[in-house]
């Protein structure tokens, strides 16, 4: 007869022999050199990846086809596949708030891969949204004093802003001249001031764009438009006239005071750094007209496509599992993100929020302290970027990797000029793997001192990745939002938190609420003294200014 101890079942992680896989390759590859690497003509092949008009180059990450072999094994015991089904069934994956993820439902343009309730929802929004397009850009639709409108304010902020304006920024050469975008997100007024006095009131619209139809920041600035439209003359009904609301809650718009004609909603399932196939998209909408904007939504629905069939193989997927080993298994901590074209000025910004807000978290799904999480992530235009932050790159001590996004083909740019471009991309990111040598150093610079050179020396071997596009258009830009998406939601499950909460930027946003009685010209000295002594210093000395300004 077995004893008790005999008959217990012992659970052993099944990810532990494929861990120690991975560990047991960088131990015997301790000394791992890019430059050596990149001499093998087969590693292009092997480390990357063609969809349609992308092609994904890996070959300067810090790996091989065995240890990418090992990641994707990884990848699987973790139960990524079955993550992507679950999201894209409408499983509640947003644990924190117990409801699903719906983005992937925006562009199931076929009712296909997604929850197919949501995606014939989805649908019904979009053709709503276009339909009121239709009708104000034919004129049907005027403003309260029946003149045509020809342009339109988005007021919103984070994910009901950074996506629009990014996107709309990036097709600049794609839009229809239906409608002048313009875009207005910080609440201290400033862009107001800049854009009010330059606007037509009477063929403007203005979107407040805001998901749940409460956020402090946005309606800072919806009341800076209303009281701005009061001193132009018009009457209350007038002004109401004037304004569309995109949220989540109908509810919350009613109560405001929008028309039902002008309200667009979208599921409360779509998180806002997702939504920007939603009709949160309703300024690129607008700005492509009705076929740009489904261009741009086959796009990404190309990309839900190739990583829901691909699995580990994707494009995401790798990115995701190459990320998560840099973070875990190389102390990398950062990630920069540099586009060489001007029109994705915004795009790492558009990340910054995207990545930093999904990953961003301190504890597991079960509550556990964490070592690691997701990386800070920062870049501008990689042009700008390599005449300046670059530097730290090259010869800083932070571990960092970075993504090079480049286009084939630049219609508007002189062939002299997309040549350079494209050259310099490719330098920074054949500098970054290889790095520069003493050897070469005293080669090149045989009349410098020893000391003189050490400073030329870069350690090489930081890893990036290259995304090649042909060109940008509608359709490659979906695809290279899609392609962070599941990135990001990947990564996550690699880390265990939830991509879909911010529990964090919650936290401001009370904190806020709570502070502004304090700061309001007059408040009682009871609130401030209120506040702890430090913030009480501060908020004496503001106050002091404030007085002395008014006084002077």
């Amino acid at each position: 007869m077995q004893s008790g101890l005999e008959r217990t079942t012992h659970h052993v992680d099944p990810c532990t022999d494929i861990l120690n896989q991975i560990t047991d390759w960088q131990r015997c590859n301790a000394n791992f050199s890019l430059r050596d690497a990149m001499s093998d003509p087969r590693r292009s092949a092997d480390l990357s990846i063609t969809l349609g008009p992308l092609y994904y180059d890996a070959s300067r990450q810090r790996v091989d086809a065995e240890l990418l072999g090992y990641l994707r094994a990884y990848g699987a015991k973790r139960g990524l596949p079955d993550f992507l089904k679950d999201m894209a069934a409408g499983l509640h994956v947003n644990t924190s708030e117990q409801r699903p993820a719906h983005h992937l439902a925006l562009r199931d343009l076929e009712h296909h891969l997604a929850d197919q309730k949501a995606s014939a929802l989805a649908t019904v929004h979009r053709q709503r949204m276009f339909d009121l397009l239709d009708l104000i850009r034919t004129g049907q639709r005027t403003g309260a004093r029946g003149k045509k409108i020809h342009t339109l304010v988005n007021i919103g902020v984070g994910g009901s802003h950074l996506g629009s304006a990014m996107a709309v920024h990036a097709l600049a050469e794609f839009t229809h001249n239906d409608f002048k975008v313009h875009f207005v997100s910080s609440m201290d007024g400033v862009l107001l001031h800049d854009l009010l006095p330059r606007i037509e009131l009477d063929h403007t619209l203005f979107l407040i764009s805001s998901k749940t139809f409460t956020t402090l920041d946005t309606f800072e600035n919806v009341r800076s438009c209303e009281l701005w439209m009061q001193q132009s003359g018009y009457t209350d009904e007038e002004i109401r006239r004037h304004f569309i609301g995109i949220s989540a809650d109908s509810a919350a718009m009613s109560r405001y005071g929008i028309p039902a004609d002008l309200q667009l909603e979208f599921m409360s399932s779509i998180g806002g750094r997702f939504s920007i196939a939603s009709t949160i998209g309703m300024p690129l909408a607008a700005h492509l007209g009705r076929s740009g904007f489904m261009d741009f939504l086959r796009g990404m629905q190309r990309v839900d496509q190739h990583v829901m069939s691909e699995g580990m193989h994707s494009i995401p997927a790798t990115m995701a599992l190459l990320e998560w080993y840099n973070s875990v298994h190389l102390g990398v901590r950062a990630l920069v993100i540099l586009p060489y074209h001007q029109r994705l000025a915004i795009f790492p910004h558009y990340l910054m929020q995207l990545q930093m807000e999904s990953l961003g978290k301190c504890c597991s799904l079960s509550g556990h302290p964490l070592d690691h999480s997701g990386l800070l992530v920062f870049g501008d235009v990689g042009s700008d970027a390599q005449h300046s932050f670059m530097q730290l790159l090259h010869q800083g001590t932070h571990r960092v990797q970075a993504d090079f996004i480049l286009y084939a083909r630049m219609p508007h740019t002189r062939s002299g000029q997309r040549d350079c471009t494209q050259a310099n991309a490719l330098a920074q990111a054949l500098a970054l793997a290889q790095g520069y040598s003493d050897q070469e150093a005293h080669r090149d610079f045989p009349s410098e001192s020893e000391i003189q050179r050490s400073t030329r020396i870069h350690r090489g071997n930081v890893p990036s990745s290259i995304l090649l596009f042909d060109q940008l258009d509608p359709t490659t830009l979906g695809m290279l939002i899609a392609l962070y998406e599941h990135k990001t939601v990947l990564l996550a499950r690699l880390f265990d938190v939830n991509p879909f909460d911010q529990m964090g930027v919650e936290l401001g946003k009370r904190v806020a609420r709570h502070l502004v009685p304090v700061l309001k010209d007059g408040a009682d000295p009871a609130l401030i003294n209120a506040q702890d002594p430090c913030t009480q210093s501060l908020l004496h000395v503001l106050h002091r200014y404030r007085e002395e300004g008014l006084r002077s």
